[in-house]
C-alpha cells in the first residue's frame, strides 16, 4: 500500500504526541455547591377560625453556611395573588455554631419516616421534608406533617432539627448584608415569616415588595 504524503504529515504528527498527556487539575468545588440540609415546605396558616395564608418554600444550607430560599406565598384575602420571594445570604459563624450543635444533639443522621405534630395554630395544615447530607454518601431525610395518617409522633429530635433550620433561616433574613428581591405583593401575608410588605423606594406610588424590617418591626424608610 502506497503512504501519500498527506498520510505521512498525519503519521508524523500523531508520533510526535505524548504518549500519556497529564489530564488538566479539576478545579476544586466550591463550598457553596456542598450540601448540608435541604428542607421544602407546604404550609397553610390559620388565625382564629380563618385560613390567612399559603407558603410553598424550599430552603437549602450549604456547608459553609450559604443559605438560599425560595417561598411562592399567597394571602386567603380577596383578590390576593402569588408572590415569589428569593432569599440568600450568609450565615454568621455563631448561627452556624448553632445549627451544627443542634444536628449534632438531635441525631440527625439517624432521622427518617414520617412524624405527626402540632405546631402551629389550630385550623394550619402543613408538611415539611427535611433531607440531610453528611460525609460521603451518608444522608438522612424524614417528613413532619400535621394532616395525619400514617406515622410516628414526632420526637423532639426530630422537631429540634425543623427549628434549627428556621431559627438559622431568621438569623440569616435578619443579616443586613443578605439579598432579598421579591415580586410585587399587596400583603405580608404573602412573604415568608420575617419579612414585610411594604413600599420598596421612597416615592408615594413605588410599588410593595417583601423586605427586612426597621429594627422596631415596621416597614423601613427611605429618604
Amino acid at each position: 500500500m502506497k503512504t501519500t504524503t498527506t498520510h505521512r504529515w498525519a503519521l508524523a504528527a500523531i508520533l510526535c504526541l505524548p504518549c500519556c498527556a497529564p489530564l488538566a487539575a479539576q478545579p476544586p468545588v466550591p463550598g457553596t455547591l456542598q450540601p448540608l440540609v435541604k428542607l421544602h415546605g407546604i404550609d397553610v396558616v390559620a388565625e382564629g377560625p380563618a385560613l390567612i395564608r399559603f407558603l410553598d418554600q424550599d430552603v437549602f444550607v450549604a456547608g459553609d453556611g450559604t443559605l438560599v430560599s425560595v417561598t411562592v406565598g399567597r394571602a386567603f384575602a380577596a383578590g390576593s395573588g402569588f408572590v415569589t420571594t428569593i432569599i440568600r445570604g450568609l450565615g454568621s459563624p455563631a448561627l452556624r455554631a448553632a445549627l451544627g450543635q443542634a444536628f449534632y444533639q438531635d441525631h440527625i443522621g439517624t432521622l427518617s419516616g414520617v412524624c405527626n405534630a402540632e405546631l402551629q395554630p389550630l385550623g394550619s395544615g402543613y408538611t415539611f421534608g427535611i433531607s440531610w447530607f453528611g460525609k460521603g454518601a451518608r444522608t438522612s431525610d424524614f417528613t413532619i406533617t400535621n394532616q395525619g395518617g400514617a406515622g410516628h409522633t414526632c420526637s423532639p429530635s426530630e422537631t429540634g432539627v425543623l427549628q434549627a433550620i428556621e431559627a438559622f433561616q431568621a438569623g440569616v433574613i435578619a443579616d443586613p448584608a443578605t439579598q432579598i428581591s421579591s415580586s410585587v405583593c399587596t400583603s405580608s401575608n404573602q412573604c415568608p415569616i420575617g419579612l414585610l410588605c411594604c413600599r420598596a423606594c421612597g416615592i408615594p406610588d413605588c410599588a410593595q415588595a417583601c423586605l427586612r424590617p426597621a429594627a422596631d418591626g415596621s416597614c423601613p424608610l427611605f429618604p
